[in-house]
């Protein structure tokens, strides 16, 4: 799917993109420039709530007890190879 820039530096992001994230008139977009390429996401009023369960939404399996339990792993490699 392809956009182009106007003149005055404005794009429309196509209806069925609009629909599917529910952008609606003066839904504000944080725009992110990644150095190759531009993301553009919906601004929330409370980021953090709205990220609250984003891993398990990403389809991560992870827990908070499984990433404390690899860091403590790599933790104790980390210092066998020190000795």
């Amino acid at each position: 799917m392809n956009i182009t820039v106007s003149t005055k530096g404005q794009i429309v992001i196509p209806a069925e993109i609009r629909r599917r994230n529910h952008l609606t008139p003066g839904t504000k977009l944080v725009v992110v420039d990644m150095g190759d390429h531009i993301v553009l996401m919906p601004e929330h009023e409370d980021p953090v709530a709205h990220a609250r369960g984003l891993f398990g939404r990403l389809g991560v399996k992870y827990s908070t007890d499984d990433l404390i339990q690899e860091r403590r792993e790599e933790h104790a490699r980390d210092g066998a190879l020190e000795e």
